[in-house]
């Protein structure tokens, strides 16, 4: 088999999220990626460089994958690093072949008739979820009305967005403790900042919010300071969460050493499958989280911009 054609494109998704009268947009990158044998797989990412990520798909990568065996994911990735990548750079280069690394995955999954988490390695089946359902737009009460709804669904495992203001934590404490007391305490609970706060204000933020027995804080401070995370873990009782938009495992390597308990890669940004997992630690559909007490895998399911590959190929307008 090899492969034929590699396209990418852009689009903006429209995401409809309750209680909300205007929809999100979404920008992303969708790649696909052809064979001779008739099958497609499709992969993308949200880049920040989204221009850059497509054009460099379309007018480098492209040419330098036809004719390849789009199953030997490892030997393509690796000649991809080391044709278009041999400083290790990161931001839009990690996020295209994020988009192609998935695409091929997806071609691996349909020619071998296996699901791609169990080409992964499949070390645990089901995988504990969580969503993300706490965006900046809801009121408190919205907060805590949309929180009820998922709970009602069988979720319990929830995640919101803080850094509402980030020079004032005490408005985002008020809205993890509207959550908190809407879903109970048996409902797992996390906050995630988007590299919003400064230290002081994300352990101001921890203080207030110890109480409400928060799973993790995902991305507290400016920049992903490896040096601040392992300050702020120091402070708080906390588990510190963060990577989900580090472009290489090596930054994980670096920063887990300093400063997390809990890692957040993601596939569409730090390079693919491949890369997210490593060689040695194959996560299946999930990444590894880990605290002083345990491992586990989980999986996160972003509720509100869940599309499949084919409404994307059939062309939402860019």
């Amino acid at each position: 088999m090899q492969i034929t054609d590699v396209k990418a494109t852009l689009h903006r998704i429209p995401i409809e999220a309750p209680l909300l009268k205007e929809r999100i947009w979404t920008p992303v990158v969708f790649t696909t990626v052809n064979t001779d044998q008739g099958i497609s797989g499709y992969g993308l990412t949200r880049a920040a460089q989204r221009h850059g990520a497509k054009e460099f798909i379309n007018r480098e990568a492209a040419p330098f994958l036809r004719g390849k065996n789009p199953v030997e994911t490892e030997r393509i990735w690796h000649e991809l690093y080391k044709t278009f990548n041999p400083r290790a750079q990161t931001g839009m280069w990690s996020s295209a072949v994020s988009a192609i690394d998935i695409a091929l995955w997806d071609i691996k999954g349909k020619y071998y008739k296996e699901p791609v988490w169990r080409l992964l390695g499949g070390a645990q089946n089901p995988v504990p979820a969580y969503v993300t359902f706490g965006l900046k737009q809801y009121t408190k009460d919205q907060l805590a009305e949309v929180a009820k709804s998922f709970v009602a669904r069988g979720e319990h495992r929830l995640k919101m967005v803080v850094a509402v203001e980030p020079e004032n934590p005490s408005v985002d404490a008020e809205r993890v403790r509207t959550v908190r007391e809407a879903v109970g305490e048996k409902v797992e609970l996390m906050i995630d900042a988007n590299y919003l706060f400064s230290f002081n204000r994300a352990l101001e933020l921890c203080k207030l919010v110890e109480p409400c027995g928060i799973t993790w804080f995902e991305e507290p401070v400016y920049q992903n300071d490896a040096h601040l995370l392992a300050d702020l873990r120091r402070h708080t009782s906390i588990p510190i969460a963060a990577g989900q938009n580090e472009g290489h495992r090596f930054r994980h390597r670096r920063a887990d050493r300093q400063s997390r308990r809990g890692h957040r890669p993601t596939q569409r940004l730090l390079g693919g499958w491949l890369h997210r997992s490593g060689k040695s630690r194959g996560t299946g559909a999930g990444f590894q989280f880990a605290d002083r007490q345990r491992r586990r895998l989980a999986a996160s399911q972003h509720a509100f911009a869940r599309r499949d590959g084919q409404r994307m190929a059939r062309g939402i307008s860019p």
